[in-house]
């Protein structure tokens, strides 16, 4: 199979590591799927899904009509995510939740909506971008190590 008949889906493709990461398939003739609140990639093999992934539901709702739709995803990176590095104290609870769900609940919603796609081709790859920091803690980093801990539990046990 040919790579352009292969399809990569990244969260967290607008900047960054995840930008990076899509451009560098995109220059490998792969079709990247990026799943962004925002897109500034401008390829023909691109395909720019604008979604906020602190919104659990919608984002469910998106990952069924991708499935749907494109048969040939093999691998799904989990890249999606952002640091606050506050004191815990000064955090309100709405942001607490909301950036919980970004870096931690969303990368188990995405897991979860594509196990079945993978176990039933036989094939498929999960990758999930983590950071040192799951296992190091650091002042003004509860809420960044906290998430980041948990999706490292959470790909560890993933893979069982």
């Amino acid at each position: 199979m040919k790579k352009k008949n292969k399809i990569v889906l990244i969260t967290g493709a607008s900047k960054g590591i995840g930008r990076a990461i899509a451009n560098n398939l995109l220059k490998n003739d792969y079709q990247v799927i990026g799943i962004s609140r925002s897109h500034s990639i401008n390829n023909r093999n691109y395909i720019s899904i604008k979604q906020d992934l602190r919104d659990s539901e919608g984002f469910a709702k998106v990952l069924q009509n991708i499935k749907k739709k494109y048969t040939s995803i093999v691998a799904v990176i989990s890249n999606a995510g952002n640091g606050t590095f506050q004191n815990l104290e000064n955090l309100s609870d709405k942001y607490i939740n909301e950036f919980m769900t970004l870096n931690l609940i969303s990368h188990i919603i995405l897991s979860k909506a594509f196990i079945n796609y993978f176990k039933n081709k036989k094939s498929g790859y999960f990758i999930f971008n983590g950071s040192e920091a799951s296992n190091i803690g650091g002042k003004k980093a509860t809420l960044y190590s906290s998430a980041k801990h948990g999706l490292l539990g959470f790909a560890k046990s993933l893979r069982l």
